[in-house]
């Protein structure tokens, strides 16, 4: 359900309904089993199983929608928007004892009741907030050469909560763009920015970490810079050059919980270089 309403010819407040689902991948109920039977102590502990739960369904999610946009009369757009979305029955990893009733889920025998298993379950619920902005500025009243800029930055935020909001991976709650580009025939240039927040990954678990808990694995935050231009050698014909990570930013990978000093926090750092393209470009 989409619902505009036009306050002035220029400013128009925006409201949205939407009902959507997301089916989980092939690779999480494409059937799999690993039985680890344990020859210690059979009785107590027979074994661990960890399998692939082929009747997972799919999530769904109640999504709520309001944006506020102006567009001023020489070009380009300025709004601000927020958002809700209620996730139901996502996916949440489970651990712990075979009952008779996750048996009947799983499809295995009776007489693996009572075996510890690892698996993933429909069952999480958790909602996410968020706020936006975005600003596409052509800067036309501008004297000079400075007509030919265009301004563009856009930012979102998250918040997540719920009693599953743990079990999100890859959960970035900040980014941000800013692009500034200069465009005068034959000529244009263009530079990005662009920040991505902390990155939530997989829990951590392992004698390393000693009796704590609540370790997990991020990605640090980091910012892209690119740079790309083109001149127009005729109408149809252009050459193009591109820069990406202009200043080689590494990626950093983390591992912590809220006690763990700072200086221990650094696990791994990956870097990619800098990727360099030049290329003629046509259209016929």
């Amino acid at each position: 359900i989409h619902l505009t309403y036009s306050i002035t010819d220029q400013l128009q407040a925006r409201f949205a309904y939407a009902k959507t689902f997301g089916r989980p991948d092939y690779a999480n109920i494409i059937p799999q089993t690993t039985i680890n039977e344990d020859d210690n102590d059979p009785i107590n502990t027979p074994g661990a199983i960890t399998i692939r739960n082929t009747a997972l369904k799919p999530w769904t999610a109640d999504n709520y929608d309001a944006s506020l946009e102006y567009y001023p009369k020489k070009g380009g757009v300025m709004s601000i928007g927020a958002f809700q979305k209620d996730l139901s029955d996502f996916w949440t990893a489970q651990s712990g004892a075979i009952t008779p009733d996750l048996a009947n889920t799983l499809g295995l025998d009776s007489r693996f009741i009572g075996w510890s298993v690892s698996t993933t379950v429909n069952g999480g619920d958790a909602q996410i907030k968020g706020e936006e902005f975005n600003i596409v500025a052509p800067l036309t009243f501008l004297p000079g050469w400075g007509k030919y800029f265009t301004i563009k930055t856009n930012a979102t935020r998250l918040h997540l909560s719920g009693a599953n909001s743990p079990d999100f991976r890859g959960f970035i709650s900040k980014t941000g763009n800013f692009n500034v580009s200069f465009s005068k025939k034959p000529y244009s240039v263009s530079l990005s920015l662009n920040y991505r927040g902390r990155q939530k990954n997989a829990p951590q678990t392992g004698a390393q970490y000693g009796a704590a808990n609540n370790f997990y694995e991020y990605y640090a935050p980091r910012t892209f810079v690119d740079l790309s231009g083109e001149y127009k050698l005729s109408k149809n014909i252009g050459i193009f050059a591109g820069v990406r990570n202009l200043f080689n930013k590494p990626q950093v990978l983390l591992r912590y919980n809220d006690n763990s000093p700072q200086y221990s926090r650094a696990y791994r750092q990956e870097e990619f270089g800098i990727s360099c393209s030049v290329g003629i470009k046509g259209t016929f």
